[in-house]
């Protein structure tokens, strides 16, 4: 099997120029901006779930842990969560979880932190 050399930065890369681009569209349909970002990361970030899923059962190269958290943290949390339960994947990794649950956790207080001061 090749070795590739920075596959979590060109996976990134390619789900967040999908994110931009279908989020362009959904734009162009009248949806606003920050609904259809987060609509179409949390898709991409749910769909990546399941597609790492399928990467392990086959033994085959995966996606870093790194990508999948990046995706989390520009608001594909809750993709990220749902992909968990439905594919039964990353859970019971302790290490993965307190990341994405830091990752919320940040979100969470910038979501308090924007309502109290707007």
């Amino acid at each position: 099997m090749p070795r590739y050399r920075n596959l979590g930065t060109s996976i990134f890369l390619f789900c967040l120029a999908i994110t931009i681009v279908l989020s362009g569209g959904f734009i162009v349909w009248g949806t606003p901006a920050v609904l259809a970002f987060l609509l179409v990361i949390n898709l991409t970030t749910f769909a990546l779930f399941g597609w790492d899923k399928h990467q392990a059962k086959k033994s085959r190269q995966r996606v870093p842990e790194n990508t999948l958290h990046a995706l989390a943290l520009l608001g594909g949390s809750i993709g990220s969560l749902a992909g968990q339960r439905c594919f039964h994947h990353k859970r019971s990794k302790s290490s993965f979880m307190r990341w994405y649950w830091g990752i919320v956790a940040v979100q969470t207080l910038t979501l308090i932190t924007y309502a109290l001061a707007g």
